[in-house]
Parts: C-alpha cells; sequence; structure tokens
C-alpha cells in the first residue's frame, strides 16, 4: 500500500456504536441492526482492521499517539439509508462499498499526546494512561524503573509483579498460553534493557520517539500497536461472537502475534502492520 495515495473519501457522521457494544451481540440473531453490524465488521474483518490501521499511521505520522485504543473507544456508523437493503446486499463487497455501508473510526482523544522534543527532557513526562489491560508491559516497566531509581530494589520488583498482572489478564482472555508461558522470562529481560537505557540516560528519546529516525518506533507509538493488535484479537477470539478462527488464519495470526509483541523492539510498527501480508491483494 502506498500510505501517499489518497485514503477513501468518507464523510463520517457524529455517533454510532462501540465495539465493545457490537462484538457482544449474539452474532446467530439477525433481526436487529446491532447484529447487522457486528457481521459486517468480522466479515469483513481485514477491511475495518486495516482501515483502522491506517488511521493509526496517520497519527504517528503527525506525531500524535493516542494512547487509549480499546474497543470502548472505537465506534461503528451504519448508514441506515443501507438497512433496507441490507438483505441484498453482499456483506464482502469492495473495500470501499463496505467502508460507506458502515464506516469504523477511534473515538476518544482525552489522553493523546503530541511528541514533542521537549517531552524527551523530563522523566516526569512518562505517566501511566490509559486502561490497564490495553497496555503494553514496557509502558509499565518504564514508568516502575524511573520511580524507583536508587529506590529499594525489593519494592521495584514487586511492584513490575503487580503491574505485570495486567498483562497476564490480557493473555489469558485471548488464550496466548506459549507467551503466558514464557511471559516472566521476557519481562526479566525487557526489564534489564529497559534499566539500562536508564542508567545511560538514553530512554526518554526511545520511549517518546522523539528522534526522526523513531517517528513510528518510539516506545508509546508501538503501546498504540500492541493496544490495537490486543483490541482485534479480543474481539474475534470469543467464539460465541465471532465466526473468525484466528489460529486458523495464519497470517492473521502471525501479524496479531506481531503486534503483542512483549518486547517492543521485536513489535511491529504500524507501517509494517499495514505492509504485513495478511493485507495482499487489499485495498
Amino acid at each position: 500500500m502506498d500510505l501517499n495515495d489518497k485514503p477513501i473519501n468518507l464523510i463520517l457522521p457524529f455517533g454510532g456504536i462501540s465495539l465493545s457494544k457490537i462484538i457482544k451481540i449474539n452474532r446467530k440473531d439477525t433481526n436487529n441492526m446491532k447484529s447487522i453490524m457486528h457481521q459486517l465488521f468480522v466479515t469483513n474483518i481485514k477491511t475495518y482492521f486495516k482501515h483502522l490501521l491506517v488511521g493509526l499511521e496517520k497519527m504517528h505520522r503527525h506525531k500524535i499517539v493516542n494512547r487509549d485504543i480499546k474497543q470502548k473507544n472505537i465506534m461503528l456508523y451504519l448508514d441506515p439509508s443501507f438497512l433496507s437493503k441490507l438483505k441484498t446486499i453482499d456483506l464482502k463487497e469492495k473495500q470501499d462499498d463496505i467502508l460507506k455501508i458502515m464506516s469504523v473510526r477511534y473515538i476518544d482523544f482525552g489522553l493523546s499526546t503530541y511528541i514533542k522534543t521537549s517531552l524527551s527532557k523530563d522523566y516526569n513526562n512518562i505517566h501511566l494512561n490509559g486502561t490497564y489491560r490495553y497496555l503494553s508491559p514496557e509502558i509499565f516497566i518504564c514508568y516502575i524503573l524511573y520511580k524507583y531509581i536508587n529506590k529499594n530494589s525489593v519494592n521495584k520488583q514487586q511492584h513490575i509483579n503487580e503491574k505485570i498482572k495486567n498483562v497476564i489478564e490480557a493473555l489469558s482472555r485471548i488464550e496466548e498460553k506459549n507467551m503466558l508461558s514464557k511471559l516472566q522470562e521476557n519481562i526479566y529481560s525487557l526489564t534489564k534493557k529497559i534499566n539500562h537505557l536508564i542508567e545511560n540516560d538514553i530512554l526518554l528519546d526511545k520511549y517518546f520517539g522523539t528522534n526522526t529516525t523513531q517517528l513510528y518506533n518510539g516506545y508509546l507509538q508501538k503501546a498504540d500497536v500492541y493496544a490495537l493488535g490486543m483490541t482485534i484479537f479480543d474481539s474475534l477470539q470469543l467464539k460465541k461472537h465471532s465466526n473468525v478462527e484466528v489460529r486458523e488464519n495464519k497470517l492473521l495470526y502471525d501479524l496479531l502475534l506481531k503486534m503483542i509483541a512483549i518486547d517492543p523492539d521485536k513489535r511491529y510498527n504500524v507501517i509494517q502492520c499495514i505492509n504485513h501480508p495478511y493485507f495482499a491483494n487489499s485495498l
């Protein structure tokens, strides 16, 4: 995909229904609007997933990090003019046609941050913002290690273990047993890496991605990718609400694993996600 291509020309209306409400609808009940929206989203997940990634790329390109991506902050809007025609519409229409029937967008930018160089001058700019279940592990670790500089190491490790319970909850919810089995080892390695960055006073540029070569690779930007990966994974994983077999779709599963990698340096950035083979031959 050429990111300089003109985007699909959509005028997105206000209102709609959050993904968190849509995804919980029983997909076998096809007689109400929420069920139709659920079917559209799941059937055309590649289209909506890519659309969300393109939106995230535009944020990161303009040095904005979202910091609160989750099901509740993704809004779906179904054009009411299509309701009477829905039984005759192919739910696997072309991407631009599907997005005209039902659009998807991010809402609630209250925690969003514009990345400016001054942020990387002060450790006090590192915060724990967002919904903990969607926060990537490096966000917790960076915050705690900074707070415990020159303080009791036992309390520091206890605090890290306490916060990582949120990562465990997220991985348990999507049934990622293999990642869970290696989590303690990976968290230890990540903690050691971040501690090294702090000791050498190079964490802040890495964390905020203020260096031009890190436009998409800062820890905050990678945390957005993690949150979106968890959101999509979680939305499709619940069997009674989705007919998408995530692990049977090898390309989709591979992409999601790369989005939720524990080590942010091994995690895909948003450009890599968009260019993943899963989206091959899609608009």
